[in-house]
C-alpha cells in the first residue's frame, strides 16, 4: 500500500520580469499551490503560456515529468496543450507550461451563488467528458475540485492541475500517494489509497457538480492542524453519510445524478464517466428536442394592420325640416266658429220642419 503525504512542499513565488527557463514572468495568476504565473518567451512576446513552478525535490520533478508526459498523450479542447517543461538548479525550480486560458476558477464563481442548473450542466458535461478521455486512455485526474475546474466567460470549461494524474501502472508502483483536498476525496480513497480510481474520479465531479448547483460547501473541512486526524475525521462523515442531494430547486433527474455521484459506496455509484456523459448528453437532447417541437407548435405571429383603426368622422349632411303653416289668427278662429255654429243651427231647424210636414201628412 502507497504511504500518504498529504503535505507537499510548496514552492516559492517569483516575481514580474523574473526569467524561468525561455520564459518571463508578466504576472501571478494564482499564488496557490503550485502557484501560476502568465509568461511569454524570451524570442516572441505573442507566444504566451502559463507556467506552474515547484521547488526542485525529486519527488516534484516526477511529478511534473508525469504530468508532461500525460498531457502531451492527451488531446481534448478542456485538457490543457503542453508547451514547455524544464528545470534549473540555479533556480531550484522545476517547472511546466501549458497554452493559456483566460477565466475563472469554479471557486471564485461559487461566491457570487449558484449557476443556473442548465449551466452547471454545460460545465459538468464538458468536464466529464474530458475525464472520459482521460479515463479512455488509462488515466486518472486525482484531484478534482473547484480550484482545478477552470471557466473562462462563454461558459467554456478547462480541466488542469495533472500533477497527481496517475495510470494505473504509476499508481501501482508509487511509493506514496498525495491525497489532494480532503473534502473531494472519495471515502474508499481516504480509507486505502489503493482505492484510487475512475470512481473515485466520479465522486469527485459529483461533489463539484454538486457545489455548482448549491454554492454550499458539500463537506467543509475541519480546522485541524493534524491532517492524518482531519482525514480521519473526513472518512468518518463521508462513510456515514447519504448521498448529496441538490434540492428542489434543480429538476429531479439532475438530483438523481448528483446522488448516484456521490453515493459513498463506490459499488452504488455510476459505474463509470461514460455513464455520467450517456445521462447529461440524454438530458442536452431531451431538452434540444422539446425546444423544436414547442418551436413547431407555436402558431403563426399574427399580422397586425398598423393603420389607424379609428376613421374620421363623415360630414354630416343637413336635412331640411318642412316648413310649418303659420298659425291662424284668434278672431278668423272665432268667426269661423260663429259661422260653422249657424250652419249647424240652420240645418237643424230644417230637419224640424221636414218631420212635422211628414207627420201632418200621416
Amino acid at each position: 500500500m502507497p504511504s500518504v503525504n498529504l503535505n507537499p512542499a510548496g514552492p516559492a513565488l517569483f516575481n514580474t520580469e523574473d526569467v524561468v527557463g525561455k520564459w518571463i514572468i508578466e504576472q501571478c495568476i494564482s499564488p496557490a499551490i503550485p502557484p501560476l504565473y502568465r509568461v511569454h518567451r524570451k524570442d516572441d512576446p505573442d507566444t504566451i503560456g502559463q507556467m506552474q513552478i515547484w521547488p526542485l525535490k525529486p519527488h516534484n520533478v516526477d511529478r511534473l515529468r508525469r504530468e508532461a508526459r500525460i498531457l502531451r498523450d492527451l488531446d481534448h479542447p478542456a485538457i490543457p496543450r503542453l508547451i514547455d517543461f524544464g528545470q534549473s538548479g540555479a533556480l531550484q525550480a522545476v517547472w511546466i507550461v501549458t497554452d493559456f486560458f483566460d477565466g475563472d476558477p469554479v471557486s471564485d464563481l461559487l461566491m457570487q451563488g449558484p449557476l443556473d442548473w442548465k449551466e452547471a450542466c454545460v460545465i459538468a458535461l464538458q468536464i466529464a467528458e474530458c475525464m472520459r478521455h482521460m479515463h479512455s486512455h488509462g488515466i486518472v485526474h486525482h484531484d478534482v475540485n473547484p480550484n482545478k475546474v477552470i471557466v473562462d466567460p462563454d461558459k467554456k470549461a478547462r480541466l488542469v492541475g495533472f500533477e497527481m494524474a496517475m495510470s494505473d501502472l504509476e499508481l501501482a508502483r508509487a511509493a506514496r500517494v498525495d491525497l489532494g483536498v480532503l473534502s473531494y476525496v472519495a471515502p474508499e480513497v481516504l480509507n486505502d489509497p489503493e482505492h484510487l480510481g475512475e470512481r473515485a474520479d466520479l465522486y469527485a465531479l459529483g461533489v463539484v457538480f454538486y457545489e455548482l448547483l448549491t454554492s454550499r460547501p458539500a463537506f467543509p473541512a475541519a480546522l485541524i492542524e493534524d491532517e492524518l486526524v482531519a482525514a480521519h475525521q473526513m472518512l468518518e462523515w463521508k462513510t456515514h453519510a447519504e448521498p448529496l442531494d441538490p434540492g428542489d430547486e434543480v429538476p429531479s433527474w439532475l438530483g438523481n445524478l448528483i446522488r448516484k455521484a456521490t453515493h459513498p459506496e463506490p459499488e452504488q455509484r455510476l459505474p463509470d464517466m461514460d455513464a455520467f456523459v450517456g445521462w447529461l448528453e440524454a438530458a442536452e437532447a431531451a431538452f434540444a428536442e422539446a425546444k423544436a417541437v414547442a418551436t413547431a407548435a407555436a402558431p403563426p405571429p399574427i399580422a397586425m394592420n398598423l393603420a389607424p383603426t379609428i376613421k374620421a368622422p363623415e360630414p354630416s349632411i343637413r336635412v331640411e325640416a318642412p316648413l310649418a303653416p303659420p298659425p291662424t289668427p284668434p278672431i278668423v278662429v272665432y268667426i269661423s266658429s260663429l259661422i260653422v255654429g249657424c250652419v249647424a243651427g240652420l240645418a237643424f231647424s230644417l230637419l224640424i220642419i221636414l218631420f212635422a210636414e211628414v207627420v201632418g201628412f200621416g
